[in-house]
């Protein structure tokens, strides 16, 4: 069954692997095919750039994020060779995938990208705000064709907080992760909202205020999202009257 399941992961049926997860539980979801480089399903679908793959692989309790396989190549070093930046979200937005894991040719996952000049994998890893070896990566990109690159790491290096907003804003990430931050608020605001969103959950005033209580303690920068989020609005400024609609329809897109 563990071949089965590298074949389907490499093809990208999610349907499949859905099947084996829950007719066959005992599938060792970290099986190494020793004739294919002594990769893992979870290697192959980076390998193939299968996003809604490695999504499902990542939230197999048993999955090994960190198995190498030949020429020690960890899934995170994989995508950042192959250099889809969706697989490369997933593995980096995962606290258990390890980043500093070395090739056999001493090269961790970002100096990877770098040397093969996966400009974009270096922006969504800044973008993430993972740590990462930046004197290294700068030292790598001089050797490159890729001035622009050398650029952006320098940039990164004096001014880090501009740098990723400024990407963030390129990758036109904030919305998503705005909305993120709206939905852990929305647990700290007792009575705000409950799971699945219901309309007579979401009561006036009151609760729009408790929301907005706690909104204020977080930076500025997401303040602004979050509120222009609620009412799906572009404006730093927001009309009382729109809070409660707001509130509603974004309880509609984040919780049913």
């Amino acid at each position: 069954m563990e071949h089965t399941l590298y074949f389907a992961t490499e093809i990208g049926d999610e349907k499949w692997v859905r099947k084996i997860f829950s007719e066959h539980p005992n599938t060792d979801v970290n099986w190494i095919n020793d004739l294919d480089f002594d990769r893992t399903a979870l290697h192959a679908a980076c390998q193939k750039g299968r996003e809604r793959m490695v999504s499902l692989l990542l939230a197999h309790p048993n999955i090994d994020v960190n198995r190498i396989s030949k020429f020690n190549y960890t899934p995170l070093i994989r995508v950042c060779i192959n250099g889809d930046i969706n697989c490369l979200r997933l593995l980096l937005d995962d606290p258990r995938v390890k980043l500093n894991e070395v090739s056999e040719t001493g090269s961790s996952a970002i100096i990877h990208a770098v040397e093969v000049e996966n400009f974009d994998s270096v922006k969504v890893w800044i973008a993430s705000g993972r740590e990462m070896a930046l004197e290294s990566a700068i030292k790598c990109a001089k050797r490159t064709t890729r001035a622009d690159m050398v650029l952006i790491l320098k940039k990164f290096r004096d001014k880090p907080e501009k740098t990723r907003h400024d990407i963030r804003l390129e990758l036109n990430w904030y919305n998503e992760r705005a909305a993120r931050f709206f939905c852990q608020v929305v647990f700290l605001c007792d009575g705000l909202l409950k799971i699945k969103g219901k309309d007579e959950d979401i009561s006036s005033a009151s609760n729009a205020s408790r929301f907005f209580r706690i909104a204020r303690k977080l930076p500025l920068e997401i303040q602004t999202i979050l509120c222009c989020r609620v009412v799906d609005s572009s404006e730093d400024i927001i009309p009382s009257k729109c809070i409660e609609s707001g509130f509603r329809e974004l309880a509609r897109a984040l919780w049913i």
